[in-house]
């Protein structure tokens, strides 16, 4: 794994002095969930920044940034080229995913669960797939659990082990989408114990620190030209620490730009090989 550099330092700060409202990723109180949660098909109101959802489905996609667009001199003009051309591709696909809806396999998963309410539930879950192209042409999933309710939101993030090379992703049909369905359903399982977990106490709100970089947070070139495996994030609480898989909460803005850590605040689930950069930099109290 590359250990993050001092240009990474340097992109890194300047991205994250553009998220001007950092949040906290913290559990909700103990038993919150007793209360209830209801499962909604749709998306919340807060999405990264330049995401484009994709019609019909609860799916975004997060598209790299093109540094021609970003050096249209004349102001708004290259914003709006670039979400015509990713609302463009996003509609492209509004017929693909019908066959694998996350709230499918959220609802099937949640109803598990003791805190699964249909009606009347205190807090919501909104269950939606990021779809991020990254600078190498590689299309990754992540399945999002949004929950908010009561003056609390949280976000639960997991990064799907296939990625899909940009040719194989365009072209697959409807049909042959076995291996995302599988994925989302085994996603949607480990979050669904991941609420039940936080809610209990059972995950810890602090860890080790690490510095952590994956191409699931940041896949696009940084302002269409920098690659993002120099980018990796300081002080990210490691929660979980197992032989094939890492669980970390991070602080972030939900509503910075996708290719600017827009994907970093939560608890992700992530297998080891989808990090580029991960560095244990301090036990911290557990």
């Amino acid at each position: 794994m590359k250990f993050i550099n001092y240009f990474g330092l340097l992109v890194m700060a300047l991205m994250l002095g553009a998220c001007v409202s950092m949040k906290e990723s913290t559990a909700v109180n103990h038993n919150g969930f007793e209360q209830g949660i209801s499962v909604v098909h749709g998306l919340p109101k807060i999405l990264p920044g330049k995401s484009s959802p994709i019609p019909g489905v609860p799916y975004v996609f997060i598209l790299p940034d093109s540094a021609a667009t970003l050096l249209v001199p004349i102001p708004f003009v290259g914003d709006a080229v670039v979400n015509q051309m990713h609302q463009s591709t996003s509609n492209a696909y509004k017929n693909k995913f019908t066959a694998a809806d996350p709230y499918e396999y959220a609802l099937k998963s949640l109803q598990k669960t003791s805190f699964y309410k249909a009606e009347n539930a205190a807090y919501k879950l909104y269950p939606y797939a990021v779809i991020q192209q990254g600078y190498d042409d590689i299309y990754r999933v992540s399945l999002v659990y949004h929950v908010e309710g009561s003056n609390w939101v949280g976000r639960y993030l997991y990064h799907l082990p296939t990625t899909y090379p940009k040719a194989q992703f365009v072209n697959t049909p409807p049909s042959e989408i076995k291996s995302l369905q599988a994925e989302l359903s085994a996603g949607a399982d480990e979050l669904s114990n991941l609420l039940k977990r936080d809610e209990a106490g059972e995950l810890s709100p602090r860890g080790k620190k690490a510095t952590l970089g994956s191409l699931f947070i940041v896949g696009g070139r940084i302002a269409g030209v920098v690659s993002p495996d120099v980018l990796a994030y300081p002080n990210i609480d490691i929660i979980e620490d197992a032989n094939d898989y890492v669980i970390a909460r991070s602080a972030g803005d939900m509503k910075t730009d996708g290719q600017s850590g827009g994907m970093l605040f939560g608890v992700h689930y992530f297998h080891r090989n989808q990090l580029h950069t991960y560095k244990v930099t301090a036990e911290g109290n557990k």
